[in-house]
């Protein structure tokens, strides 16, 4: 997707020197690591659960932009925002902690998930902010960017895949082997995603990226509340707990949702209101500007 916009675009080549490139390795190698634990952490923790607690993150992402080369602080309003976040995924592991889906596995994958996630999410705040550094300090068109980005990926992964296929013995299977439509939609969604999220990086910041999770998960939610309602009037044997990844749907939970959705305006209320007055100034130079009309003789 990233070349063939690359190769569509009317911007001016430039070169791409090994420099250039090395500052987008330690997120690609980072992001290695995520993505090929991430389907474990979903066969460990429901993926509802997880979908809250993921958004964890920005408090281990406020802490790396504390560091060089960012050296930035968060405002009053953004922490309180950052611990509303925090306060909704912690509810929403609470509200979990003991329910089991329809196999008999803890939604909250017990203390191995915990661990497991807990890993993770310092990995990926961390692979997050030096990929954002990456695209700000390079001064390249995004589509290049995310070549060099998508380079190292399909590289590094290539590299996994064949040695884990050499040591479990199946260097003959071919690589698609198992695959089905599904699998190719996952796989088109997370590169349509993984555009959509250098973007994010390149254009806003990390956190913007914790944001944009918090809104997919609220819309989800929304959609599987209208498909409850449609399901329900056509009389189908669907429960709300299945359609829901089977969650326990209790107070806590919905609260956990709640306080998520808060934190976001809570975060960028400060962005909110600049806005707004800016608008409002020049609403009123607007009108300064506008002549005052001549009385009718």
């Amino acid at each position: 997707l990233a070349l063939a916009i690359t190769l569509a675009s009317d911007a001016p080549r430039q070169k791409i020197d090994a420099r250039t490139a090395a500052y987008f390795l330690p997120g690609a190698v980072g992001y290695l690591a995520v993505n090929n634990v991430r389907y474990f952490m979903l066969e460990q923790v429901n993926p509802g659960l997880m979908a809250i607690v993921w958004n964890l993150k920005i408090c281990v992402i406020g802490l790396l932009y504390a560091l060089p080369p960012f050296r930035r602080a968060f405002t009053r309003f953004q922490w309180g925002g950052a611990g509303l976040l925090v306060v909704g995924s912690t509810l929403a592991e609470v509200s979990q902690w003991g329910a089991t889906d329809e196999f008999g596995q803890s939604n909250t994958g017990g203390a191995l998930g915990l661990e497991v996630v807990a890993g993770a999410l310092v990995l990926t705040s961390a692979s997050a902010v030096a990929t954002e550094y990456a695209y700000k300090v390079t001064d390249l068109p995004l589509s290049r960017q995310n070549v060099i980005l998508y380079t190292y990926g399909c590289l590094l992964n290539l590299l996994t895949a064949l040695v884990w296929r050499s040591l479990e013995g199946q260097s003959s299977v071919p690589f698609t082997r198992g695959f089905t439509a599904w699998t190719w939609a996952v796989v088109a969604a997370q590169a349509a995603s993984g555009y959509a999220i250098g973007a994010l990086l390149k254009y806003v910041d990390a956190i913007g990226q914790v944001f944009a999770d918090v809104i997919a998960m609220l819309i989800t939610v929304a959609f599987r509340v209208v498909a409850i309602v449609f399901m329900s009037y056509l009389m189908t044997q669907v429960t709300v707990s299945t359609l829901l990844f089977d969650l326990d749907m209790n107070f806590l939970y919905a609260v956990a949702l709640l306080l998520s959705a808060a934190s976001l305006g809570v975060y960028y209320s400060d962005l909110i209101t600049t806005a707004l007055e800016a608008r409002r100034a020049a609403r009123a130079r607007q009108i300064e500007l506008v002549p005052p009309k001549a009385d009718a003789c």
